[in-house]
């Protein structure tokens, strides 16, 4: 149009007036284009402002990170030596001593950039995460004063296919999970604007399987007697890299053993019992560990024949480890066992046993190897064991008895002798009048006959037939508890349901852990514990239900209780939803914390909503926009400044040449 207009004007003057026109049109394109060049200008400048002086991080670091205010490898090597975070908990060496993490490993660990899709990372917490809560697996890590869960790290990949970490990383060299491995101390999450550090350790996951070791060694040395005691210590220890599950320690003494006590020395104290000769303890579980836990076991050397060389060993069981057998050698684990001699002869015992070395003799006692000369002739006084019964039972296993002696005039009665299917188990002296004794004892499952003889300090025992008892054994079956745990929540002033409602400012609700036993055997010292740690976000205690309060932790817990079969139990406490609701941005080690949801998991999982402030909803829509970073836009700047400024300048120079050839025109010099 410019150059048809030019070119058109010596043969046509009357196209002055458009030259006018058209000149006017593009001083004032001229005047818009000067705008946009000067609006860009200005944007360009604040990117390079922002660019300069990049924003500084939000401070809201979650109770789930493993040291609060870890933003930097100096925060984290001073929360190591300290054993102290920001959030004052002092369990920090613990944890990372149970990953084989030391002092010396982060000092000399390097920077690194990783993102959550690089390798099949899994990352720690000290909370549960409600997103993808079935990849959480909890670990019990000995003096951590929380809770500790392992996880994906991809877990927190919520609003993009991956996120960006800055990490500490060197190898492990202590003696823990990761020994000899790669390591991650997550110190900068650079996916969100409002990121903090957090010192979660990450790792790359690997087969992890439990290696379990055990050994018993005897401590009394030399030979022993019937009567004398001695000790054993059985070690045993898990020196793989995953936690052994349910793992019992069986001990069968051999028959010449009597137990007299036991005591452990472990992290966590097992459940005892005794069966008979078979000893049992039970842990819920074995962590790894390079030092021993032992146990100390006592026992009694019973009375019997020898010599004999009595040995035993203990075996080691686990869910997920096959079963194993303390292996010493003979000189670690066996007992020589001296023949027994009579006290005061020092003569071998005779098959009577111990009780025989010495028999009535008139109104003395003779060794039982020599003749004793006639007595004086007396009158015959008889005695007699006239009834043998059952007269308590104990446990399935156990029967008291009493035997009832009948004595004529002049008769003294020496002992009682009991036999359980023709093998003696014990015998009793007595007082020269007595007329009753009684004996407990415990018999494996079947049928047995115990009888009873006795012997006579004077007189003649009388044979009897009635001095013996026949009986069965069962064994009963095992009873076991089943829990059943659930979670429900409702509004206090209408009763109603409140999982998946909206609460509002001010409103109370009503929090309720219920535990069922199902089972057929009493659950002992169930402990209910609750994480509130999300509901603080968003509301404060009124009624904490009689339960104890953990600031640190951010848990309730109340006293054990004991749940019959049947029974079921709840605890319920208050909270009040807080006038205003909170607008705090997001935590960065944990998105799902400040999402205006009150999650809550007992068994099962209850959800509040609360409405969304302003705040929160331009935080959700600055958080889906798309993540250009200042380098994107200052290209993206400087090419739409030089798009813009040709223009302008094309324009401003077309109106320039314009006012020149009607200026030269209407003054007749064209």
């Amino acid at each position: 149009m410019f150059k048809k207009l030019v070119s058109s004007l010596p043969l046509n003057p009357s196209l002055l007036p458009e030259i006018g026109y058209y000149a006017k049109r593009l001083h004032q394109e001229e005047s818009i284009r000067r705008i946009g060049f000067v609006m860009v200008a200005l944007a360009m400048l604040v990117q390079m402002l922002a660019i300069v002086s990049p924003p500084k991080t939000t401070l809201a670091a979650h109770a789930s990170n493993v040291v609060a205010g870890g933003t930097s490898k100096q925060k984290i090597q001073s929360a190591y030596s300290n054993n102290r975070d920001d959030f004052g908990r002092t369990d920090i060496q613990n944890i990372f001593g149970y990953y084989g993490i030391t002092q010396s490993d982060i000092n000399n660990g390097t920077i690194a950039n990783i993102k959550s899709t690089d390798k099949n990372f899994i990352t720690t917490g000290r909370e549960l995460s409600t997103q993808r809560q079935s990849e959480n697996v909890r670990v019990a890590i000995p003096g951590a004063i929380t809770s500790f869960y392992e996880r994906p790290l991809t877990v927190w990949d919520i609003k993009s296919a991956y996120n960006p970490y800055k990490a500490i990383t060197g190898i492990a060299t202590g003696n823990g999970l990761l020994k000899g491995r790669q390591f991650w101390v997550l110190i900068d999450n650079t996916w969100t604007s409002s990121a903090d550090g957090c010192g979660n350790i990450t790792f790359v996951q690997f087969d992890r399987k439990p290696k379990l070791e055990i050994k018993k060694e005897k401590l009394t040395a030399g030979e022993l007697e019937p009567g004398d005691t001695a000790d054993y210590k059985i070690y045993f220890r898990n020196t793989g890299s995953a936690v052994a599950e349910n793992v019992t320690i069986t001990d069968s003494l051999p028959t010449q053993f009597e137990f007299v006590s036991q005591s452990v020395v472990a992290r966590t104290q097992p459940t005892f019992t005794q069966s008979n000769q078979t000893l049992t303890w039970t842990f819920a579980n074995l962590a790894p560990a390079t030092d021993y836990s032992y146990i100390v076991l006592k026992i009694k050397i019973k009375d019997i024949s020898g010599p004999i060389e009595a040995c035993n060993s203990a075996t080691l069981n686990a869910n997920n480890h096959a079963s194993i057998k303390s292996d010493n050698s003979s000189t670690e684990r066996c007992i020589t066992i001296k023949e027994p001699v009579c006290p005061v002869s020092g003569k071998p015992i005779p098959p009577g046993g111990i009780d025989d070395c010495t028999k009535p003799c008139n109104d003395s006692f003779i060794d039982y190897d020599e003749d004793c000369p006639p007595p004086p002739p007396e009158p015959v006084a008889y005695i007699a064991c006239t009834e043998l019964k059952i007269t308590e039972v104990k446990g399935w296993d156990t029967r008291v008895f009493q035997v009832v002696i009948s004595a004529e005039p002049g008769a003294e009665l020496n002992s009682v002798s009991y036999y359980s299917d023709g093998s003696k188990i014990a015998t009793h002296k007595t007082t020269a009048n007595a007329i009753t004794d009684e004996l407990s004892y415990s018999f494996s499952e079947g049928e047995h006959e115990v009888s009873a003889q006795i012997s006579a300090k004077k007189g003649e025992v009388r044979e009897s037939s009635t001095c013996k008892v026949v009986f069965d054994i069962e064994k009963p079956e095992e009873l076991s508890p089943i829990l059943t745990r659930r979670k429900s929540v409702i509004f206090t002033s209408t009763g109603a349901n409140a999982n998946g409602q909206t609460a509002h400012a001010g409103d109370e609700l009503a929090f309720t852990l219920t535990a069922a036993n199902d089972g057929t055997a009493t659950a002992p010292n169930e402990v209910f514990r609750d994480d509130i740690a999300d509901i603080l976000e968003y509301a404060d205690i009124t009624d904490n239900g009689g339960a104890a309060y953990d600031s640190i932790a951010l848990t309730l817990t109340w006293d054990p209780v004991d749940i019959e079969p049947g029974e079921s139990v709840s605890k319920t406490f208050k909270v009040r939803v807080k006038n205003p609701i909170p607008s705090t941005p997001v935590a960065a080690s944990d998105p799902l914390s400040y999402d205006n949801l009150i999650d809550n998991q007992f068994g099962t999982t209850v959800r509040v909503r609360l409405p969304k402030s302003v705040d929160k909803q331009i935080e959700n829509v600055v958080g889906n926009l798309p993540r250009t970073g200042p380098g994107t836009v200052v290209v993206l700047s400087v090419a739409g400044f030089m798009v813009i400024g040709y223009f302008y300048y094309r324009t401003r120079l077309m109106a320039k040449e314009l006012d020149i050839i009607k200026t030269e025109y209407i003054s007749g010099g064209m």
